[in-house]
C-alpha cells in the first residue's frame, strides 16, 4: 500500500513539473526601444535646444518603472525640463508604459556662447521588466556643426560736431555684439568723408583705399568696444555738412540691418 501511495505522489510531481516550467518561461517581458532628438543638426552658439526622447515599448508585456538616463552635453548647461538634473545626469521617470505606447520626456540645454564642434548626446532606457531586446535601449542626437550668430551694430559720433579747417575732429566707433554666440575677426572700417585728411587711429587702426580699418579679435556676446580716428579738417575744405560712415560685419549676423551707421559734421 505505502508502495503505491509513493508511485502515486510521484506521478502526480512529475505532472506538474512542465507547468511549472511553462510558467518560468511565460515570465513578462517587454522590448523597449528609445530615440532622441532636438529636430536640427546646426546649433547656434548661445542659444538653447530642447531634446525629446520617446521611448515605445514594443511589448509583449507592460514595462514598468521606466527611466530615462541621460548626460548633458559638453559645451552646455541644464536649463529646464520634466526630468531631475544631478550634476550634469539627468534622470527622467516615465514609469509604466502599456505593450504598444509610447512616452516621452524633454530637457531644455544652452549652448556656451563660445562653443564650437559638434554635440553629441546618448540617451539610454531601462526598467525592472526583462527586456528581450537590448540592442535598441540606447538614441543619440548629433549636431553636425555649432555655428556663431552674432548680432552686431555699429554705431558712430564725432567731437566737435562743427570744425573749421585745420581743426582736429575724432570720430569714435562702436561695435557691439548682441550676441547670442562670442565673436571672432570681426572687420569694423569707417569711410573719411570728403574734406578731411586721416591723422590717426587707435588699436592698430590703419588707412587703406580711403578707408579706416580694424579686425577685432575677440568680441563676446553682450559685449561691445570701442575705437578711434583723428582727422584734420582741409584748409581748402568747403563748408557744409560732411558724412563719415562706419560698418561692422559678421558672416552669420541675423540683423544686419543695423551694420552701418553714419556721423555728420559741419564744416564752417
Amino acid at each position: 500500500m505505502a508502495k503505491a501511495v509513493v508511485k502515486w505522489l510521484n506521478l502526480c510531481v512529475m505532472a506538474t513539473l512542465p507547468v511549472m516550467v511553462g510558467a518560468q518561461q511565460a515570465s513578462p517581458s517587454a522590448d523597449l526601444q528609445v530615440t532622441k532628438s532636438d529636430g536640427t543638426v546646426l546649433v547656434a552658439a548661445g542659444r538653447s535646444i530642447t531634446y525629446t526622447m520617446e521611448v515605445k515599448n514594443l511589448g509583449p508585456a507592460d514595462a514598468v518603472d521606466v527611466v530615462v538616463t541621460d548626460r548633458v552635453p559638453e559645451n552646455t548647461r541644464y536649463v529646464s525640463g520634466g526630468c531631475v538634473n544631478d550634476e550634469g545626469i539627468v534622470t527622467c521617470n516615465l514609469g509604466r508604459i502599456a505593450a504598444k505606447k509610447s512616452a516621452r520626456a524633454t530637457f531644455t540645454v544652452a549652448v556656451n556662447a563660445s562653443a564650437t564642434g559638434t554635440l553629441v548626446s546618448t540617451a539610454t532606457v531601462n526598467s525592472p521588466t526583462p527586456d528581450t531586446n537590448q540592442a535598441n535601449n540606447s538614441g543619440t542626437d548629433s549636431d553636425t556643426s555649432i555655428v556663431a550668430e552674432c548680432d552686431m551694430e555699429a554705431t558712430v559720433s564725432v567731437s566737435p560736431m562743427s570744425a573749421s579747417a585745420g581743426e582736429k575732429v575724432v570720430y569714435t566707433l562702436t561695435a557691439t555684439n548682441g550676441g547670442p554666440s562670442d565673436a571672432t575677426n570681426v572687420p569694423l572700417e569707417v569711410t573719411l568723408p570728403e574734406g578731411v585728411t586721416f591723422d590717426s587711429a587707435n588699436e592698430g587702426g590703419e588707412l587703406k583705399d580711403g578707408k579706416v580699418r580694424w579686425n577685432i579679435d575677440a568680441l563676446a556676446a553682450g559685449g561691445r568696444t570701442q575705437r578711434e580716428v583723428t582727422a584734420i579738417i582741409n584748409e581748402d575744405a568747403p563748408t557744409g555738412d560732411v558724412t563719415a560712415a562706419v560698418d561692422v560685419s559678421f558672416d552669420t549676423d541675423p540683423n544686419p540691418a543695423n551694420n552701418s551707421a553714419s556721423a555728420a559734421l559741419t564744416i564752417q
